[in-house]
């Protein structure tokens, strides 16, 4: 029997809290695993088991190191609210475009792309649907120079990419929870 070669995968933000549960999880799954972060991977366990590339997802030299040999994509980097309104929508809308222009151009076969429930706003139904209506949550919007194109523009960038390139979806979810967390509970999104 021939074996075949195991599937790649590359998840940008792998040094992050989603990030790094998320590798642990596809490596258990017998993955084979790259991490694109521009903050430090400090994970003794899976140190060993990620190839790690440190960079930028608005670097599209970053990108295209990290893509090398990839089959899918989990794109979870994403800037934090703390950052300044202009790194935010560079990193969520440009860094999302370019992660997902070079998925193409290497003939990546999926890309997922993990979003927020923040781009619907407060909830006022479950479940969110993806055609549900944008309105952005106020204090995220109020972090950010162009208001109307900051929290859900990473979702936008990943949507008006869908018609071409390797197969899209994006995932929203409203919070990260952990083994510890006290609800388990989670609002995401569903397609019609």
């Amino acid at each position: 029997m021939v074996r075949l070669a195991r599937p790649t995968v590359l998840v940008t933000g792998g040094a992050g809290f989603l990030g790094i549960n998320l590798l642990r999880y596809l490596d258990a799954r017998g993955y084979d695993l790259v991490s694109l972060d521009m903050a430090d991977f400090t994970y003794p366990d899976m140190k060993e088991r990620v190839f790690i590339v440190r960079g930028d997802i608005r670097d599209m030299g970053a990108v295209e190191r990290a893509m090398k040999g990839v089959d899918l994509v989990v794109h979870a980097a994403a800037a934090l609210p703390l950052y300044s309104p202009e790194d935010i929508y560079t990193t969520d809308v440009e860094g999302t475009r370019n992660v997902l222009t070079v998925a193409e151009r290497h003939g990546v076969r999926r890309a997922v792309h993990i979003s927020s429930t923040a781009v619907y706003g407060i909830l006022d139904h479950h479940p969110l649907v993806e055609d549900d209506r944008l309105v952005g949550s106020a204090p995220t919007a109020r972090r950010r120079s162009r208001p109307r194109r900051s929290a859900w523009s990473s979702a936008g960038a990943a949507w008006s990419c869908r018609s071409s390139g390797p197969n899209r979806s994006s995932a929203r979810s409203a919070s990260a929870s952990s083994p510890c967390s006290t609800t388990g509970r989670s609002a995401g999104t569903t397609s019609r």
